[in-house]
């Protein structure tokens, strides 16, 4: 997710080698029984060698393999099935809506459902977006490949029976024209190139948090203006 507001949204390339090494994970969760419940993009980290690691399984749900069920309310909001929003039981098909929702984000910079500004506000808000989960069709810009908008669609169908990843083998998601040049088996063993950072599309944190007088936009070390914190109780004099 830090990088993502760094450029505000990924190319489709970018998108697509991130929501691959996503599915494989997914996949191996699930052929181990492991529902993760809380898929999304700040649970997704990049390490240092530029692949995709899942992270935080505190809501995970273990022993629930194909075809199980369980009913327990969890998750982000942004993020949940229909069938999560509508505490009906669910399965893996959870992870899978998940799954799209990322895509999604990572090509748009924003969620496939959320309430308009005046909405937020509150139970509200949350009532507004459950709404929009449940009944409302996802929007897709028009630069948007055909290819990303098919794998989106196939993954946020409402019913859990069609979607996309629920039903039969994974290799239906790993099939979609989406990944198409995707090597699976080269990609599992860390033998794919992992994408370069793209460039900023704009400085969205300057101003944000009120640091950038204080802070370089780069990665150089940083040289503090010490008289901006003339008065604090502590400072720290050997910093350059």
């Amino acid at each position: 997710m830090e990088q993502l507001d760094k450029v505000k949204y990924f190319s489709e390339k970018r998108a697509q080698f991130y929501a691959a090494e996503i599915v494989l994970a997914v996949q191996f969760l699930h052929q181990h029984g492991i529902l993760h419940r809380d898929l999304k993009l700040e649970n997704v980290l990049v390490g240092s060698d530029g692949h995709c690691k899942i992270t935080d399984f505190g809501l995970s749900k273990l022993g629930l393999f194909r075809h199980c069920k369980t009913r327990s309310m969890c998750g982000t909001p942004y993020f949940m099935a229909p069938e999560l929003v509508t505490n009906l039981p669910y399965g893996q098909g959870v992870d899978w809506w998940a799954v799209g929702v990322m895509i999604y984000f990572m090509m748009t910079g924003h969620p496939p459902f959320y309430p308009d500004e005046e909405d937020m506000d509150g139970d509200s808000a949350l009532e507004r977006l459950e709404e929009q989960i449940l009944k409302y069709e996802v929007e897709f810009p028009e630069d948007m490949s055909i290819p990303a908008i098919s794998i989106v669609m196939q993954l946020l169908m409402k019913n859990s029976q069609e979607r996309l990843g629920s039903t039969g083998s994974v290799d239906a998601v790993r099939h979609q024209p989406f990944f198409e040049g995707i090597n699976w088996q080269a990609l599992q063993e860390k033998q794919v190139q992992p994408p370069e950072e793209e460039k900023a599309a704009k400085k969205t944190e300057e101003g944000r948090h009120g640091f950038s007088k204080v802070l370089n936009d780069d990665n150089s070390a940083y040289i503090f203006n010490q008289t901006l914190f003339q008065g604090f109780s502590f400072m720290n004099n050997r910093v350059k």
